[in-house]
């Protein structure tokens, strides 16, 4: 089985009908999804399935700021394709294509670095009020995790 988690796949071998693992990683079967556990990373995770939908929301262009960084994202929509980049107090970086997953999640690759192994795919967990209106996004990766981004500027200039 492989898994892809951090920046490369890990291979994980079958131990029984509700366990995969490697020296690494442990992945089991319960009854509200799937629990990951890696010891090395002192790290464990309960997976949830992604409902899949035919056609991805795309009322999430806007710009999203972290306080806690002092950094923007910004989603621009552009020929039917989205595009995500940030900004900060380190600068700007290069606006990258986003890859949907689910309804409001999507996934921003990150295929390099400068000086250490490159983060891999940021996932973006957008958020939603009781109205349905995007209110912010979650991201992170295996280096960074659950960074929280308020929307500041939205599709409706709000």
């Amino acid at each position: 089985m492989r898994l892809r988690y951090g920046q490369n796949p890990e291979l994980l071998s079958v131990e029984s009908a509700d366990v995969a693992a490697s020296g690494t990683v442990r992945l089991a079967h319960a009854a509200d999804g799937v629990e990951m556990v890696r010891a090395t990373d002192h790290q464990s995770s309960r997976l949830a399935a992604l409902e899949p939908v035919a056609e991805p929301a795309r009322d999430i262009v806007g710009v999203y700021r972290s306080d806690e960084l002092e950094a923007e994202f910004v989603c621009l929509a552009s020929g039917g394709v989205l595009s995500g980049g940030f900004s900060g107090w380190l600068g700007a970086g290069m606006l990258t294509d986003l890859l949907p997953v689910a309804r409001d999640v999507w996934l921003l690759p990150c295929p390099r670095a400068l000086d250490y192994a490159a983060p891999g795919d940021w996932t973006l967990r957008f958020s939603r009020d009781a109205g349905g209106a995007v209110t912010g996004v979650e991201i992170g990766c295996w280096l960074a995790r659950r960074v929280a981004f308020r929307r500041v500027l939205g599709q409706q200039g709000t």
